[in-house]
């Protein structure tokens, strides 16, 4: 599971969505400074998870350090990725940045409901 958190303040709530599933996940989190990639370590500690815990430039918006900062041998060793962004769109009006991160968390990795489980064993199936 591939994470892209900008806004570190936000894993602690991917961590504890991620932590009501079965589904095991080693995780690779990317942020944009040392700063912030200390915190995201403290937050795995604080859950009991280990990750690996990258800094990179903060371009290609969330997508393009999944791309570029793991090697193909990384990626290509498993054979379902996940991927998410700890959004905030502080640009945009309101809270879209929030609303659209919840939705996505709450039916990719779950809330109530276990969802990354139930989207594993549809893979499975």
């Amino acid at each position: 599971m591939h994470g892209h958190f900008h806004y570190p303040e936000l894993l602690p709530e991917f961590l504890g969505r991620l932590s009501r599933n079965r589904v095991p996940c080693d995780l690779f989190l990317t942020t944009s400074s040392e700063e912030r990639r200390l915190q995201l370590q403290r937050s795995l500690e604080e859950f009991g998870m280990r990750g690996t815990v990258m800094v990179v430039p903060n371009k290609g918006r969330d997508i393009g350090p999944l791309l570029n900062a793991f090697s193909r041998e990384q990626l290509f060793a498993y054979d379902i990725i996940g991927h998410v962004h700890g959004k905030r769109s502080p640009h945009a009006d309101g809270s879209l940045g929030d609303v659209w991160r919840t939705f996505l968390w709450e039916h990719l990795i779950g809330g109530d409901f276990a969802m990354l489980d139930e989207i594993a064993a549809a893979f499975e199936a």
